[in-house]
């Protein structure tokens, strides 16, 4: 044994740790040190090191300062039993990142410095975390950022993937309103957070199309753009803009340059203030192996705050790489501490706060560890995960009786908005009791990770005495306790819920009851105990999740209070009064720590933004498939279809090397079938419609456009028909039309109504469309200020193309595009 080791052992048999060795640390200690209080390590690395060398139990002691790793502190079976704990008193922070410091002054109230690992391209952090004169806590600075917008529309891009759940068929384009999106500097940099109902997607942008107004994308969203928003205008907004650079507590990191920039807040000065940026994604793994003997047990991590973890890649990207097809919250995303194979493991009094993603995560293989007392603050993506997404593990991989207890989570999903504040995946007898849950941008608690009813290892899992509070502040579809699949055995009881928001971002699109709910139990959700739990100032009426959760084969749902406040008449003030944060850890709701708010919760969705345009060629799509961004219907009797068809084609085509082929048929159950239709919902502005058109002899077809009526279902405005080889509008023929060849039609019109009180003149051109016809030889036959169907027709609704054959026919549509300007 070496003099260093043999003086830390003397230092230990005269302490209070008379059959423990002790080690210590300090950030401004030396790893040439002995590793006693007077002469500390300078590292966790040289302390676990040190603990290997000898026998017995080990405790390592943290005094006062900031450990900034060098990478993550690497635990395995040799070191089980190890203690590292806070020194009395004492505030040791485990950072992943890096102090930055050599300050000069910048244009106007800026600062800049340089940074030669960014320029060299070996760093890129996404987080920047300043700390003030006098204080323990680092609070997190925004990039600069602009929005929300709207998506202006879908293209006719291809999906990543083609499946029958449309969600999960992303694309990775979009229409964007002119002026939302322009050739930015540093381009490479800028993210686009693009909404989904219950997630969102950061993006780089590949290729901005400024004459069309179409923004192209370096990889896929998870989700599939437009779902779930009405006419697939989901909001978005821009991140990292250099040029939006300059408000109080932001900063930009030029990585051309290597030049970071930076906005103090008002009365902040750099020169007293410590900033740190993130460089490690994880702080601390223990990892054993998958059997018995080559655990990790009995590690102990006491009082110590575990800070400033970085994330790398966009989360869809995770799950790429990972080949994870289960994207929803962001499970995939790393977490600062990460156990695996690990037992018996045990965080007290922790802190896990300024992180770019998950803090602490109960992995594969992991039993009976627990986090108890711990503090989860803002955080980028969750706080704790259990469990895996694999829904078909077994025990061992599975986790087992893990304790998530008195932890106070708040203020997380800061970046990656859809993150929970506890999740557990798949994992059985899982306790989940007594936390102070608050501030989710998304679902806060979650259980089970299996949409469907089979039963597999998720099961008896226990969420008990919960407070939770003021969630779901950005997205929705789904809950202050949020749950996937049968999970028998589970029990939810005595849960404190009130503060669920209907979020702002689907404008006035209606949403399910359930999906802002207190109590959310999503497809599959059955075998639970449900009771005793206090519901109100939820969204939807608060019993419905309960109602819904019954219909879907709940054990015992009982005893459960909805809808009563607080001082009302039948509060359980007992059961409200015994959720949340148990006597002895309710000091941590009042420990000092300031989280700033992302921007995206100050930001609006604008109001009346005009839809954008529409354009289908058909070229991009299988051959046999049919158009994504409008809406075919077809002939559904039972029990055989019809043998009408709406299907690309590379049969012929007008532009390109596709069409889309329309077959009439005898025998349907309607005439107006099969139809196509676009839903472009415009409302002001002068439309027009393009689309090219070959017909045969038998062809009947109808184009229309249809508005909204006060007393009926639809308005028509401009309507024509083909039938025998001529273009009809009502009864008057306008001209003949060439058979098996390619004729393009244009049609535009004024919408709007019309104002009373400017007169005739001010509104010319309301309640009448113009034609134009171009035949194969070139030719433009021009049909002027033809009448609307109905005086009512002012918004476009829907555009429609109806095959009215009663006979096997065909007709081929090409290079549809619909506008308004």
């Amino acid at each position: 044994m070496n003099a260093y080791l043999l003086a830390g052992l003397l230092v230990a048999a005269s302490s209070a740790y008379a059959q423990t060795t002790v080690f210590y640390a300090s950030p401004t200690g030396d790893d040439g040190n002995p590793g006693t209080e007077a002469q500390p390590f300078a590292t966790l690395e040289r302390a676990r090191d040190a603990a290997r060398e000898v026998s017995g139990p080990v405790t390592v002691r943290l005094q006062d300062g900031l450990y900034e790793l060098e990478r993550a502190l690497e635990l395995d079976p040799r070191d089980s039993g190890l203690t590292f704990a806070a020194l009395d008193g004492a505030n040791p922070i485990v950072s992943g990142g890096r102090p930055i410091s050599g300050w000069t002054k910048a244009d106007g109230d800026m600062w800049k410095t340089e940074l030669p690992q960014v320029k060299a391209g070996e760093w890129y952090f996404h987080q920047l975390f300043v700390r003030g004169p006098g204080l323990s806590w680092f609070e997190r600075r925004y990039r600069p950022s602009r929005g929300l917008f709207v998506i202006a529309g879908l293209t006719d891009a291809p999906y990543k993937h083609d499946g029958p759940i449309n969600h999960r068929n992303p694309q990775d384009e979009f229409f964007f309103r002119k002026g939302d999106i322009s050739r930015f500097e540093n381009l490479d940099d800028v993210e686009l957070v693009a909404m989904h109902d219950w997630s969102s997607g950061r993006l780089h942008i590949r290729e901005i199309d400024a004459d069309e107004n179409i923004v192209r994308f370096k990889s896929y969203p998870h989700y599939r753009i437009g779902h779930w928003y009405e006419g697939g205008r989901n909001p978005y907004l821009l991140e990292n803009l250099k040029e939006d650079l300059g408000k109080p507590g932001q900063w930009y990191l030029d990585r051309p340059t290597g030049t970071l920039l930076y906005t103090p807040l008002a009365g902040e000065s750099i020169d007293t203030c410590d900033v740190v940026a993130p460089r490690l994604e994880r702080l601390v793994t223990i990892t054993g192996e998958a059997d018995g003997a080559g655990y990790v047990q009995g590690i102990r991590f006491q009082g110590i705050t575990f800070a400033h973890s970085s994330w790398k890649k966009a989360p869809h990207k995770y799950a790429e790489d990972y080949n994870r097809a289960c994207r929803q919250g962001f499970v995939d995303m790393p977490a600062a501490v990460e156990l695996k194979w690990a037992r018996d493991c045990r965080f007290e009094r922790c802190d896990f706060v300024n992180m770019g993603a998950y803090g602490l995560d109960f992995g594969v293989g992991s039993h009976e560890n627990a986090v108890v007392g711990g503090r989860f603050l803002d955080l980028g993506a969750g706080g704790v995960k259990v469990g895996t997404v694999n829904r078909s593990a077994t025990f061992p991989e599975v986790p087992t009786g893990n304790i998530v207890e008195n932890n106070m989570i708040h203020e997380i999903g800061l970046v990656h908005y859809s993150a929970h504040a506890i999740w557990g995946g798949i994992c059985a007898k899982t306790l989940i009791r007594h936390n102070d849950v608050s501030r989710t941008l998304y679902s806060s608690i979650a259980v089970g990770w299996s949409h469907d009813k089979n039963v597999g290892a998720c099961r008896e899992n226990v969420i008990e005495w919960n407070h939770v509070h003021d969630v779901l502040l950005l997205l929705d579809h789904g809950g202050a306790v949020y749950t996937l699949g049968n999970q028998p055995g589970t029990v939810i009881r005595g849960n404190h819920i009130h503060g669920t928001h209907w979020t702002k971002l689907h404008g006035k699109y209606k949403r399910p009851d359930w999906a802002a709910g207190g109590l959310a139990f999503d497809d599959g959700s059955s075998g639970f105990t449900v009771e005793k739990n206090v519901l109100y100032d939820i969204a939807p009426p608060a019993d419905l999740a309960i109602k819904r959760g019954r219909a879907v084969d709940m054990s015992a749902v009982r005893d459960n209070v909805c809808g009563i406040r607080p001082g009302e008449p039948g509060f359980p003030e007992e059961i409200a009064a015994r959720a949340g944060l148990e006597p002895e850890y309710r000091d941590l709701l009042s420990k000092p720590f300031r989280v700033v708010p992302p921007p995206v919760l100050s930001m609006r969705v604008p109001e009346d933004v005009a839809p954008g345009p529409i354009r289908d060629s058909f070229d991009r799509l299988k051959v046999g498939g049919t158009t994504r961004i409008g809406y075919a219907r077809l002939e559904d009797r039972e029990p055989g279809k019809g043998t009408d068809a709406i299907a690309v084609t590379d049969e012929t085509a007008a532009d390109g090397p596709q069409c889309l082929k329309i077959v009439d048929a005898p025998g349907l159950s309607r005439e107006w079938i099969p139809y196509l239709s676009y839903s472009p919902r415009y409302i002001s502005g002068v439309a027009t419609v393009k689309f090219a058109l070959m017909i045969e002899e038998k062809t009947q077809l109808e184009h229309v456009w249809r508005g909204s009526h006060p007393e009926r279902e639809f308005s028509v405005g401009p309507q024509f028909s083909i039938k025998g080889g001529a273009l009809f509008v009502g009864e008057r023929k306008l001209s003949d039309l060439p058979v098996g060849e390619w004729v393009r039609f244009a049609i535009s019109a004024k919408l709007g109504k019309p104002d009373p009180g400017i007169g005739k003149a001010g509104n010319v051109g309301h309640g009448v469309w113009n034609l134009a016809v171009t035949l194969p030889d070139g030719q433009t036959e021009d049909f002027p200020a033809l009448t609307f169907g109905d005086a009512e027709f002012d918004a476009l609704n829907q555009v429609m193309f109806i095959s009215l054959a009663q006979e096997k026919t065909t007709a081929y549509l090409d290079s549809v595009e619909i506008r308004s300007e």
